[in-house]
């Protein structure tokens, strides 16, 4: 019986899927405020500061001294995902593929998330009774682009801006690989003289002048990059649900598998002086 060595050759398939080069995790939620949020609008209750009254006299009357107080409003967002795995899928696929594309959409949210909170850095705020105030972003938040890039002298007035208004830290500066490479440019951000870490060798600045720089691509580049500086307290996440992961048969479906992921959260600028937009155009 004649036969070819083609009969035998048979088609190998990995037993996994590799997921393409992206953002995966949370970069900006832990460096920023987060709450368990609940209801239709969740309010954070505020304190500002209050000023003490020296005495003078003897017998003086005890003096009444209002406290001022405020509140910030945070709105959710809903956020869903959700596909079909097909059971002919599945048999090419020669593997379940429904924890690879979980994986998958749980990146996305992750990216999600940072971009909701840094959209509400510098976007309009809300605040007093019920939340029915605008408060814009200030314009004196802004540092003018100036000359390109991120330089020292805007991150020197970022820090005198901060200092000023008493914000305490830590700080954080969310950037993108531009302005990683503008800060890796600074002669004192390269030397061990002036700077404890080792950009040079890892390629990335983790923290300059008092801040904490994390890199991301979400920044927002109208009119070119904006760098969004902040104080830990002065950035809110309100969660009212984390990621919940769920899957099931599809009855509309031929009974195919739907995996369904749902995330639902909201962000507010918790003050106007511990934000502030640093433009890098």
């Amino acid at each position: 019986m004649a036969f070819t060595v083609d009969d035998h050759f048979y088609s190998e398939w990995q037993s996994s899927v590799q997921l393409l080069q992206q953002q995966r995790m949370e970069r900006i939620r832990p460096a920023v405020r987060v709450e368990n949020a609940t209801g239709e609008v969740y309010f954070i209750n505020q304190l500002s500061s209050t000023t003490v009254q020296e005495v003078s006299t003897r017998h003086a009357d005890t003096p009444i001294i209002e406290m001022d107080h405020r509140v910030r409003a945070i709105r959710p967002r809903f956020f869903v995902w959700s596909t079909i795995i097909d059971d002919e899928d599945e048999v090419r696929l020669l593997t379940d593929p429904s924890s690879v594309y979980n994986e998958n959409a749980a990146a996305g949210f992750a990216r999600k998330c940072d971009k909701v909170l840094l959209e509400a850095a510098n976007a309009t705020a809300y605040t007093g009774d019920g939340g029915s105030t605008s408060t814009p972003f200030p314009a004196g938040n802004i540092i003018a682009a100036g000359s390109s890039g991120l330089t020292k002298a805007k991150l020197m007035t970022a820090t005198e801006f901060f200092l000023t208004n008493e914000v305490e830290g830590p700080y954080y500066m969310a950037i993108t690989a531009d302005e990683n490479s503008d800060l890796l440019a600074i002669p004192e951000v390269a030397s061990m003289d002036f700077n404890n870490a080792k950009p040079l060798v890892d390629g990335k600045v983790p923290y300059f002048m008092g801040f904490n720089f994390i890199h991301t691509e979400q920044v927002g580049t109208t009119g070119g990059n904006q760098c969004i500086a902040w104080a830990k307290n002065s950035l809110g996440l309100g969660v009212w649900k984390n990621m919940e992961m769920n899957i099931s048969k599809d009855a509309t479906k031929n009974y195919n598998y739907r995996p369904h992921i749902k995330y639902f959260i909201g962000a507010s600028r918790l003050d106007e002086v511990g934000v502030q937009e640093i433009l890098c155009a």
